[in-house]
């Protein structure tokens, strides 16, 4: 296994954890969680390829994508979802959609960083929705990865520096 094969393997399991801790916690449905799980691994096979969606396109998709996630806060407030949980479905959907474009995206550092957080506010959504020992659980395999995937983040960002400063030489 090459190091950039497993930086994107720890990165990849650091963002589905996170997803698992949101649908455990109840803040996504498990069809919604299925096809995320299916945008991963399409953006896994496409990543590196020339199939990967440009960085202009993405933030067009989200743009666009912003006014959908009001109607459907709006539409949780119509069917009575309760006081305390109105909008934290939009909110989990939003994140996830957000992850999803950024997973199809071409990535650079900045992106992986941004995917790093949308994971972060992902478990933290998911600590607010439920404190169980299945989340506490959840919550150790995402430090676990998190740590891993940071650290190879920070090895993957010094092998490009010197191998790029081996080159200007």
């Amino acid at each position: 296994m090459t190091f950039s094969t497993y930086f994107r393997t720890i990165s990849y399991l650091m963002i589905g954890v996170a997803m698992l801790a949101l649908v455990l916690a109840g803040g996504l449905s498990y069809s919604l969680a299925l096809v995320f799980v299916i945008l991963m691994i399409v953006a896994w096979t496409l990543e590196e390829s020339k199939w990967q969606l440009p960085e202009r396109i993405g933030l067009g998709i989200v743009l666009l994508s912003i006014p959908l996630f009001y109607l459907d806060w709006q539409y949780q407030k119509a069917i009575g979802e309760p006081v305390e949980r109105l909008g934290v479905n939009a909110l989990a959907h939003l994140i996830v959609f957000l992850s999803a474009v950024k997973l199809l995206q071409v990535k650079k550092d900045r992106d992986w960083v941004f995917l790093y957080l949308i994971s972060f506010f992902e478990v933290l959504l998911a600590a607010g929705l439920s404190f169980s020992p299945v989340f506490l659980g959840t919550l150790t395999l995402y430090l676990l990865t998190g740590i891993a995937a940071v650290t190879a983040f920070e090895i993957q960002k010094y092998l490009c520096t010197s191998m790029c400063l081996k080159l200007m030489i």
